[in-house]
């Protein structure tokens, strides 16, 4: 999806803080979800954001889970709009300081990347052999979705250092990642773009979490966003591990 398909649709917000020559577009007065376009007019990256009006409406304003103190959300703001967020970018960090790569003819990119530690852009692994090598943990597997792995999830986890990633596997392959911090949206405009799942299917997607998991999804909701690499027929429908 280049800039010229999107024009009528999304609206251009600004240029990227880190990488100068990245544009970023939204829905008009909705800047829950905006795509980053390198100085080629291809897509290269998501920001997904969290409106901070919203996000302690579940919690009835006292959410234990402070978007300040975990350092992958970074803050900001659009359309009047104050917010946290997360950027997910498709092109090497490297190559994105300089426009993005010229001869590039893929349609998204060349790999996942996040600021885990909110200072380093990490590649998330393709293989699911090295995920355990960056601290994700295998969770399960959920018919349609793929195999999911957590950051740090075991049943130590302190839920107040939960790192809301996690990365999806078919047959060994990266087919995606979303994003689940804890919290409450609004739909802003005709677009939903979250999900809040009960806690039944936490408890299936993530068996090997702490009992704080599941008791904060059903007391502060989440706020959840799949991001696939692959077409949705190329997804086993039932779970091969």
């Amino acid at each position: 999806m280049t800039t010229d398909k999107i024009k009528g649709e999304y609206v251009y917000l600004k240029n990227h803080e880190e990488f100068k020559d990245v544009k970023l577009y939204c829905y008009p007065t909705d800047p829950s979800v905006c795509i980053m376009y390198d100085k080629y007019g291809r897509i290269c990256g998501m920001r997904v954001a969290y409106m901070k009006e919203d996000i302690a409406t579940r919690a009835k304003g006292n959410l234990s889970y402070k978007y300040d103190k975990i350092p992958i959300f970074k803050e900001g703001s659009a359309f009047g709009i104050p917010f946290y967020y997360i950027d997910v970018i498709f092109i090497n960090p490297d190559l994105l300081m300089k426009g993005g790569p010229a001869s590039r003819t893929e349609a998204v990119g060349d790999g996942a990347y996040l600021q885990l530690d909110g200072q380093t852009w990490v590649e998330m692994p393709r293989e699911e052999s090295k995920a355990t090598a960056l601290g994700f943990t295998k969770q399960a597997c959920f018919p349609g979705m793929g195999l999911h792995y957590f950051p740090n999830m075991t049943k130590d986890l302190d839920c107040h250092n939960f790192i809301p990633v996690f990365l999806l596997y078919n047959h060994g392959k990266l087919i995606g990642m979303g994003l689940i911090p804890f919290g409450s949206f609004k739909s802003k405009g005709n677009r939903e773009w979250f999900e809040d799942p009960p806690k039944f299917i936490i408890n299936t997607i993530v068996p090997h979490a702490p009992t704080c998991l599941a008791d904060w999804v059903g007391k502060y909701g989440t706020i959840s966003f799949h991001i696939y690499f692959t077409k949705a027929n190329a997804i086993t429908p039932s779970c091969i591990l």
